[in-house]
């Protein structure tokens, strides 16, 4: 079931979850009993809607994980302890790489330091450690064309070419 709110100038998306094979924990996605009833609706921040901020609210319960406790289940559109929906923390990481962080905060209508902490959970999730040239076993590079000669390099590198190293 989904319905649209509009509170003042912003709009809240109401939800209830769909839980296909019952509540599961945030982290491991395993599927967990549940610890208690839900104690309210959670909002989470979506991508605006034109000029309005938008929110995603759904009433949550928490789960007993047998790995990490008593824990609140999983949502498909957030990670655990993110107050922000899985897009609109792609949206500010994928703004980083064309604006400032202040440009950012004042587009995204967040805080300066709320930027950085949306940073760092989205290189988390990219960066595992277990996902780090996993396989990996021979690497190949042309140099001949990768080296820089400034805008016309077809591999677009301004400056000296990229080093990857790697033991094993």
């Amino acid at each position: 079931m989904v319905d649209l709110v509009l509170e003042g100038e912003v709009a809240v998306v109401r939800v209830v979850p769909v839980r296909r094979g019952g509540p599961r924990c945030s982290y491991c996605r395993r599927v967990c009993p549940r610890y208690d009833a839900p104690r309210g609706r959670r909002r989470w921040r979506a991508l605006d809607l034109g000029a309005t901020r938008t929110f995603i609210e759904a009433e949550v319960a928490r789960v007993s994980c047998p790995e990490h406790g008593v824990v609140t289940e999983r949502v498909p559109w957030a990670v655990h302890g993110s107050s922000f929906t899985l897009a609109f923390e792609q949206q500010v990481a994928w703004l980083t790489v064309e604006c400032s962080k202040s440009a950012i905060a004042e587009l995204m209508r967040i805080a300066w330091r709320t930027v950085g902490r949306i940073l760092e959970r989205v290189a988390g999730r990219l960066l595992r450690p277990q996902r780090q040239l996993s396989g990996l076993r021979r690497i190949g590079i042309d140099e001949i064309s990768c080296a820089p000669r400034g805008a016309d390099s077809p591999c677009g590198l301004r400056g000296p070419p990229p080093v990857v190293a790697a033991i094993g």
